[in-house]
This record gives C-alpha cells, structure tokens and sequence, in this order.
C-alpha cells in the first residue's frame, strides 16, 4: 500500500471516530427511524452506510488508479512488442525487395502493416512494391491508406499519381500532382516534371509549357539540368509546329529563330525552319540552315533532312551537290558519307552509294551497322560476294542489329534520328552514334555561321 492511500485512510477513520463521539450523546436521535424509500432504517445506520460508502468509493478511486497504470504499462509493452515484430518485418521486406523476390517482400509488408497499424513507411513500402509486381489497384488502396494516416506527407500523393499515371487515369494523376503542386508552388518540382511530362503524353504543349515555365521558376537559382532544358525546348519547338500547321508561318518563323539563338544545337528547331523556308519557296536558305547544322554538330539527320527537300522539289541534283562537297572536304565526317550514300542508294546510283558507304564505313572504323547499309548497296549493284562478307561480319558483331541512334536518357537503341525518342517519348535525347558524330574543330574546313 502506497503512504499517500495509507495516510487517506487513517484521516478517514479519525474523521468516524470524530462523529460517533460527537454523535453519542444524542442517542436518542440516533434510533429514530429514517425513511429511505419503503425502507426505515435508523438515522444512526443510515450514517454508518453513508460514511461505509464514502470510504467505499475513496478505495474504488485509488485501486482504479492503480489499474489505470498497470493497463497503461501493459499496452505500452505490448506496442513496443509489436513495433519491433513490425520493424523486423520492414527490414525482412526491404531485403526480399533488394533481392528481386517481390511476393515474400509483399507478404513481409503486410505483416509490418498489421503489427503497427501507424506504420506509414511500411504502406508506402507495401505499396511501391505492389505496383513493381502490376498490382496497381491494390498499389493505390495502400497509397491512400498511408496518406490517411499521415495526411501532411506528400509522399503518398506522388506515389498515387504514378501509380495512376500506369493505369491510365490521367485526369486522376493530374489532379493529384496539381493538389501537391498548390501545396508549395515553389518547391514542387517533382511534381511539376511529372505534370510537364504528362501534358507533353497528351500532346497538350501549351500546358506542358506553362508547366516548364513553373519548373523554372522553381529551380530559379539552381539551373535546370540538361534533360529539363531539352523538355523545354521540344516542348517549344511543337508549339512553333502548331503555329505553322495553323498557317501562322510568320509567328513560327520567329519563334524557331529564337530557338536556335538560344540553342543553336537543336536539331529538331533547325529541321524544322528549314521546312518552313522551303514551303516559302527559299530553298537556298534552308540548305545553307541545314548545311551549317550539320558543321556544327555532325548529326546526319539534318543531312537527311536536305536531301528529303531536294526531293521534294524533284531536285536532287541540289542535295547531291552539297553532299558531295561535304563528304569531300579533309578529314569530312562519317556522318556525311552515310548520308550521301543514303541519298544515291535513293537515286538508284548504286555502284556510288557503295563507294560513299564503303567510305563511311572504314571512317567508322568497320562498325557492324554502317556494315549492313553497305552490304545491301554491294548487293544492289551485284557484288554478292562483298554483300556475304560484311553480311556475316555483321551477324557475328555482338549487339547486332540496325541501330543508327540511341536515346541517352533511356538507352534505347533506335534506326534513325528522331525528334523525340519513341520509347521514353523524351525530346531532344535521341542522336546519332557516337562514331558517327562529327565534332566542329575535325570534321569539316567549314565555319559555322549560326
């Protein structure tokens, strides 16, 4: 017994003895009888039962306070039991998950889950996992249920937009990245790449470029890195696209200039202004834009472009000539053999594709795939025998195939130049091999102008 429940009680009977001796010389009083009810016991009794329940319930209130504690202990040793079976099964999922084996990390989640109701890492891990395994729905219910329980993280909201994004559900995904993106206007960049990225999906360039616009000024001060600038300016080079489909040449005109002086090393801007002086009938023009690309960078794709015009115009006397003095100047790049023979392959000159892309190809260094482009101009003018030969040579190449570009933001291994990367739809990242690339200071005596 506790000293305070002991001195309590002795208070308690001092002040009893104190009433019966006050209350003995009034004996007679003491016998009269008390209605209580249809009851009629004697005042004496009825004090006796009051004082009896006084103490009665001083007893009640201490022993509940003794019990209140014991419980409150026992529940704190049961939670700590149960955040460490909950945290062993955290670190046995993340392991499992590490190791590539997806149901036991599931299964290991749901157990942290269950042993600590309020564990949010363990249903934002539970979820993550489940979309890796394409559980999606069942992704998004943990998301949820970690976002209730923690409604200030914005973690569980990111999750939940890509996870929706998997599914489909655009307009869900961007609901859930414009509520973090109001949240913090100015910190959520994630977010807004995500959103960027998604309007760029959706073919919505206007969005998509608002949504770079606010990017950049959320990373005012830190410089947006390589792959956000090549967004942004695919991004705009669309928009000028849009501009000229609508016959707004003038408005699409300026807008490609401004490009290419912020950017002169944008291939897809340059193309297309090229395109845009050759609808105006300035079909010099564009080759020079063209031409002077190519010395800059030494992506063949603009040489392709050149020579695609000239066709159109029934003029490929033009392209040939350009390409010719390209790939004859001093130490000229593989780059604009490849295209020249491209163009003659076209032509139906085979015996000189071959001799352009049996140039290339040595200049490359033998690389399989310029191998098989020749292979096929040496069969078209008959030489089977060379034909057979790069044929095997590029059957035994390791990696093999007809691969002429690669993505650098997801590696893809692509057939020819493009725009934007069919595969992780980025703009900007697909270029030509590096062998094939030309660099300004070896490749060409030319100086580019701009």
């Amino acid at each position: 017994m506790r000293i305070r429940t002991f001195l309590i009680l002795v208070v308690l009977l001092a002040s009893a003895a104190g009433i019966v001796a006050l209350l003995l010389p009034n004996r007679i009083i003491l016998e009269l009888p008390l209605a209580v009810g249809r009851a009629r016991p004697p005042v004496w009794a009825a004090l006796l039962a009051a004082f009896a329940a006084g103490i009665g319930l001083g007893l009640l209130v201490q022993l509940g306070g003794v019990s209140k504690r014991a419980m409150r202990r026992l529940r704190q040793t049961w939670s700590a039991r149960h955040r460490e079976n909950a945290a062993r099964a955290l670190e046995t999922g993340r392991q499992a998950e590490r190791e590539g084996r997806l149901t036991a990390a599931i299964a290991a989640y749901r157990e942290a889950v269950v042993d600590g109701p309020e564990g949010f890492r363990a249903l934002m891990r539970l979820g993550d996992a489940l979309r890796k395994d394409g559980q999606l729905e069942e992704a998004i219910s943990a998301h949820e249920q970690a976002r209730r329980l923690d409604p200030l993280q914005d973690e569980a909201g990111h999750a939940l937009a890509l996870t929706r994004l998997e599914l489909g559900d655009h307009d869900a995904a961007r609901r859930e990245l414009g509520t973090l993106i109001e949240k913090n206007p100015k910190g959520a960049v994630g977010p807004l790449r995500a959103l960027r990225d998604l309007e760029v999906l959706e073919g919505r360039f206007a969005e998509a470029a608002e949504a770079a616009r606010r990017l950049e000024e959320a990373l005012a001060g830190e410089g947006s890195n390589e792959d956000d600038r090549a967004q942004s300016l695919g991004i705009r080079t669309e928009l000028a696209r849009a501009r000229m489909e609508a016959g707004e040449e003038r408005a699409a005109s300026g807008a490609l200039r401004a490009l290419l002086d912020e950017a002169p090393e944008h291939t897809a801007a340059r193309i297309l202004l090229a395109e845009l002086h050759h609808r105006a009938g300035k079909a010099d023009k564009a080759q020079r834009l063209l031409v002077r690309g190519f010395v800059a960078s030494g992506e063949p794709a603009l040489l392709d472009a050149l020579a695609e015009l000239s066709l159109e115009d029934s003029r490929p006397d033009d392209a040939f000539e350009a390409l010719s003095e390209l790939a004859g100047a001093p130490d000229s790049p593989p780059g604009a053999h490849l295209a020249l023979g491209r163009l003659l392959t076209r032509l139906e000159r085979h015996d000189e594709a071959a001799e352009a892309l049996e140039t290339a190809y040595e200049s490359a260094g033998h690389d399989p795939e310029l191998g098989l482009l020749l292979a096929d101009a040496e069969e078209r003018r008959g030489d089977g025998a060379r034909a057979l030969e790069l044929y095997r040579a590029h059957h035994a190449a390791p990696g093999r195939g007809s691969h002429l570009a690669h993505c650098r933001r997801c590696e893809a291994a692509l057939p020819a130049w493009s725009a934007r990367c069919p595969v992780c739809l980025a703009f900007g990242t697909v270029g030509s091999r590096e062998l094939l690339a030309a660099r300004a200071e070896t490749a060409s005596p030319l100086t580019p102008t701009n």
